[in-house]
């Protein structure tokens, strides 16, 4: 700490014989502490921490030369507590950090960020985890209402049993159109302001293992088009829904798939057919 007792960075440089060679002070605006430091090939040091102000605080990243002058320092993170605990160097002399970003000033979650070695930001990828309390806070409504069940992985699945598929039917409903208009109309917005981390919305059909009068080899058949006819029926309501620009964003994100009865609903080791003809919706973000 310095006079003021503001928290400061202090970094000392000790040989093998525990000689210090340098022992120096980072003076900084706001108290500031580092996490981790790592030695580039040609001397120069990397380390992430934190800042902290009146506000709030955020992930610190530092560069400083092999006699501790500072050469670049800067911070980010949103109106919350952020911090980074350690880092690695990358082999195109990136620094990958990892810390926590603590949304709605609450509950935790991993940060990871790409760091290029003047201390500016390459890239920030919000975790899967993250993003599934924000999606469940813009879903709340229906969470709540027992229509949906958003899991950790973002997937969304239907829970209400007005709005599963009758028995061999892909046709929408007008209730299941309604609820579809509800749903896209928060679910679209929530995908525009991330779609540059999304990789692919999948929206995926589901069957029950029902088909009557036929042959293994045809009902499963049966089925497996039956459920991708239940994904385009959904993915084109929603598509045609959107304006020109939202449908040039989700062009390059929907994909409609069908499983078939692969994945049907078990209740106490049978076969759920009702809660099994369904569509599944799955938000997957890109790999950084």
């Amino acid at each position: 700490k310095d006079d003021m007792s503001k928290e400061q960075i202090r970094l000392i440089i000790i040989d093998s014989e525990k000689n210090i060679l340098n022992d120096k002070q980072i003076t900084t605006t706001y108290p500031s502490e580092l996490n981790d430091i790592a030695l580039f090939a040609n001397g120069d040091i990397y380390g992430v921490g934190s800042v902290r102000d009146a506000q709030n605080t955020d992930g610190l990243v530092m560069k400083l030369d092999r006699n501790l002058n500072l050469i670049c320092q800067d911070h980010y993170g949103d109106a919350s507590n952020d911090s980074f605990a350690s880092l690695a160097l990358l082999h195109n002399s990136q620094i990958a950090a990892v810390g926590k970003h603590t949304l709605g000033g609450e509950d935790s979650n991993m940060w990871l960020v790409k760091l290029n070695d003047d201390c500016s930001l390459a890239s920030r990828n919000k975790s899967t985890l993250s993003l599934h309390q924000e999606l469940s806070t813009v879903l709340s409504q229906e969470i709540d209402a027992h229509a949906i069940k958003v899991t950790k992985d973002m997937v969304i699945s239907i829970e209400e049993s007005a709005l599963y598929f009758d028995v061999g039917q892909y046709v929408l409903k007008p209730n299941q159109k309604e609820f579809l208009n509800i749903l896209s109309s928060k679910l679209i917005p929530f995908v525009k302001k991330y779609h540059t981390i999304i990789d692919f919305v999948e929206i995926n059909g589901h069957t029950s293992s029902e088909w009557s009068g036929v042959d293994f080899t045809t009902n499963y058949l049966n089925n497996a088009q039956l459920s991708l006819n239940r994904s385009y029926a959904v993915l084109s309501h929603i598509f045609k829904k959107q304006d020109k620009a939202m449908q040039e964003i989700l062009a390059s994100l929907f994909r409609g798939s069908g499983s078939s009865y692969k994945d049907k609903k078990m209740m106490d080791d049978k076969e759920d057919k009702e809660k099994s003809r369904r569509v599944t919706f799955k938000i997957v973000l890109k790999n950084k």
